[in-house]
């Protein structure tokens, strides 16, 4: 039996008195997130209502032009759940092919999706490999670029029967990554004051992928010219960094 000041408690009431104080906790938890995830959300959900579609997205980006749509399958698009999204191929001046991905995902409220964590931007290391390629370790780096404020760019090269594609790719979610238990622990601590932008944000994208042709060098160097002249038309569709901090 347990003893609470003058009363005696039986093993069940104690249990019962435990299970009611949980309840009243858990219960004042949800409506401090409710309300601090609510008005987060309701303020990205009209600040994002002002972007353009990726529809309407220009047919020139820098001296490249774009020349066919190549369609995400509907199997990828039922699964990431993705607000807006257009895949690209365009050829550039010395007949460089360039296919360009774009990805958008409106601010999404969490309790009303099947799977959140596994909604958002996936990482083209895991994609590609998924998908028969195999990286090269020597075409692999990760830079902060001058070009493109606030982003972790990842550069890649990838193989598959004897064809290359050069690589770049960056998203909202390498922000997200955690680097140790500490720190992942830290950040959910931090969700009391702070929404986790996972899922109140807007979630994005982007991968440039180039054909090699001639040489890795040659085809890094067109991706990184066409992802340089990309770059500054993105904010406009919602995609990047800076506008959404």
């Amino acid at each position: 039996k347990a003893v609470v000041g003058r009363y005696t408690l039986t093993p069940l009431v104690a249990v019962g008195v435990i299970c009611l104080l949980c309840g009243v906790g858990a219960t004042a938890l949800e409506a401090h997130y409710y309300r601090l995830y609510a008005s987060m959300l309701d303020t990205n959900v009209r600040l994002a209502s002002g972007r353009k579609t990726l529809a309407d997205f220009p047919p020139e980006v820098g001296a490249y032009r774009r020349v066919q749509e190549v369609p995400i399958s509907e199997a990828a698009i039922k699964a990431l759940r993705v607000t807006d999204q257009r895949q690209s191929l365009y050829v550039g001046p010395q007949s460089e092919r360039i296919i360009v991905t774009l990805l958008y995902w409106a601010p999404r409220d969490p309790r009303h999706l099947p799977n959140p964590w596994f909604e958002g931007p996936h990482n083209m290391d895991i994609c590609y490999p998924s998908g028969g390629w195999t990286m090269l370790e020597d075409g692999k780096r990760d830079d902060r670029v001058p070009w493109l404020p606030g982003e972790l760019v990842h550069f890649r090269v990838f193989s598959r029967s004897g064809a290359q594609r050069a690589l770049l790719f960056w998203s909202s979610g390498t922000a997200f990554v955690a680097p140790s238990v500490t720190t992942r622990l830290m950040a959910m601590l931090q969700t009391w004051s702070m929404p986790h932008p996972l899922f109140v944000q807007p979630m994005y994208g982007v991968n440039v992928s180039a054909e090699v042709t001639q040489s890795v060098e040659a085809a890094g160097k067109s991706a990184q010219e066409f992802a340089e002249a990309l770059a500054p038309l993105l904010r406009e569709y919602g995609i990047g960094a800076v506008q959404m901090q």
